[in-house]
Order: C-alpha cells, then sequence, then structure tokens
C-alpha cells in the first residue's frame, strides 16, 4: 500500500439531512445531540466496510487511514466539504504486491471478544501480549499490546486528535 493509486476520503455527513430538514420544515433542532453524531460514523463505517467487502472480493487490497483525523479542518478544505460534515478516516486502495505482503497482525481470541448472554470482564487478553511481542519488535512499537496501548491512552501526543472534540462540536457533531 506505499504505493496505492487511490485514495477515497470517507465523509460522516450532517450536512444532506440539515439542507432536507430545512426544505421540509426550516429546522434541524435536534441534529446536534450525540445521538446523531453517532449515527453518522456507524453509517460511515458501515459503508466503509461494504467498500472494503467488495475491493477484497476483487483482489485488491485495503488500508484504513485515520491520520484523516489529525487535522480534520484542514482535510474538510482540502476536499471542499460543506458545513456539517467531516472524513474520520480514509482508504487506500490498490492491487497488493503478493512478494511483499505484510505480517498478519495477530488478533485477540475468540474468548476474549465473543460472550455468550453476558460480557465477561475475567476474559483476559491471555497469550495476546506474546504473539503481539514479536509483531510489535518489527516494528519498533513496545514490545507488548498492553505497553502499546498504555502508551497510547496515557500520552498526551495525540497527533492533532487532541483537538478532534472542539472540532467536531464548532461543525454540529454532537454537541447536546
Amino acid at each position: 500500500m506505499h504505493h496505492a493509486p487511490w485514495f477515497f476520503a470517507f465523509i460522516a455527513d450532517h450536512h444532506r439531512i440539515r439542507q432536507a430538514s430545512w426544505q421540509v420544515d426550516g429546522t434541524a433542532e435536534s441534529l446536534d445531540y450525540t445521538e446523531f453524531a453517532l449515527m453518522a460514523y456507524i453509517d460511515v463505517a458501515l459503508a466503509a466496510e461494504r467498500f472494503v467487502c467488495a475491493a477484497e472480493s476483487a483482489g485488491l487490497g485495503v488500508c484504513y487511514i485515520g491520520a484523516m483525523r489529525n487535522h480534520p479542518s484542514e482535510i474538510r478544505a482540502l476536499l471542499g466539504l460543506p458545513e456539517g460534515t467531516f472524513s474520520p478516516f480514509g482508504l487506500c486502495l490498490g492491487y497488493p504486491d503478493l512478494d511483499r505482503l505484510p505480517s498478519v497482525k495477530p488478533r485477540l481470541s475468540q474468548k476474549v471478544v465473543w460472550f455468550k448472554e453476558s460480557y465477561d470482564p475475567e476474559a483476559g487478553i491471555g497469550d495476546y501480549d506474546q504473539r503481539m511481542e514479536p509483531f510489535y519488535a518489527r516494528r519498533g512499537l513496545g514490545t507488548s499490546w498492553r505497553t502499546h496501548s498504555s502508551k497510547r491512552i496515557s500520552s498526551p501526543n495525540l497527533e492533532g486528535r487532541e483537538t478532534l472534540k472542539e472540532f467536531l462540536i464548532s461543525i454540529g457533531f454532537g454537541v447536546r
């Protein structure tokens, strides 16, 4: 994906529904509730996942790009997005170089993420740290999932994302 020929920005969109509501009754007073922001995030994630499934079924490779959230105002300006829209992530799309496929990132075991009837807070991550150590070591990201994850949520360096809440509020996403 270092040289993917296509890039797609996925857009959380309140602009269209706001315009429709204004045309019908001149108001969109509930659109700034967190519920509608959450709906927009879910919609854009579902659309992207369907896109990924279709692309991969056609033999294409994809890579999600969350860095769109690092500078949301600049991305909005670059893409010419109207008020009430932003890009939470993008996707690189291309044909994978089968001679240079990256290693597959280990995943949590099913017993940690799949529960019957109720969530089990005691389901530990078990051997996940051990399975992640070689993966993180090859990328210089730390020694374990716990160490890497702890740094991510303990560090004040969010690469620009520390301003995301103010940005989202400024465009009407989840004020109330």
